[in-house]
């Protein structure tokens, strides 16, 4: 999942003296091979078929690759694919994510989740596919699974499922900051 940051920081030292046109080259021969395989191995098509948060940051690192190698278009149908693929599948119309909560550290696996999914919404930004205004007819969206959890970005409140870690709560703070930019309806 840590791969998607890398196309950041190829963006910030591209303009660098320390990073040569052939050191670009390497990489982007690199990224197209990892690509390749990431989108048609057995691990690869396992990972995106993956419906908890395997799937949501398999989306991640293949649309910031995507982008970052100009498959735009392929960058897009993923992120469309994910309102029914990952958000409809996930989120349950109250906000709970089944698969998620099912964990033995249920919030952490909560806000990982969500975190994956806030973070392919502001890639679909880049394609114009707004995953912030998705919503399926019984009310299955973001905003429903942030809702959720928002409450216990309170360390005092109680998280109604036992689990075997803490979580650091401040984790979910960024996704309503984000939440925020695209309304207040959070």
């Amino acid at each position: 999942r840590h791969l998607s940051n890398l196309v950041d920081g190829l963006a910030l030292i591209a303009g660098s003296p320390a990073w040569s046109a052939a050191d670009s080259t390497a990489m982007t021969g690199w990224l197209t091979t990892y690509y390749e395989w990431v989108t048609t191995s057995k691990n690869g098509r396992e990972e995106a078929a993956a419906e908890n948060n395997h799937g949501s940051w398999y989306d991640v690192q293949v649309v910031a690759l995507a982008l970052h190698l100009g498959r735009v278009a392929d960058a897009k149908n993923i992120v469309a694919q994910a309102t029914t693929k990952r958000i409809q599948r996930q989120i349950e119309p109250d906000g709970r994510q089944p698969l998620e909560l099912a964990r033995t550290k249920s919030l952490d696996y909560s806000c990982f989740n969500l975190e994956a999914l806030v973070r392919l919404a502001r890639l679909g930004e880049s394609v114009d596919v707004d995953l912030w205004k998705f919503s399926t007819a019984d009310g299955r969206n973001l905003r429903a699974a942030l809702r959720l959890v928002a409450p216990y970005a309170d360390p005092a409140k109680k998280w109604p499922k036992e689990d075997i870690k803490a979580t650091d709560r401040a984790r979910i703070l960024p996704l309503l900051v984000e939440a925020l930019r695209h309304g207040s309806d959070v």
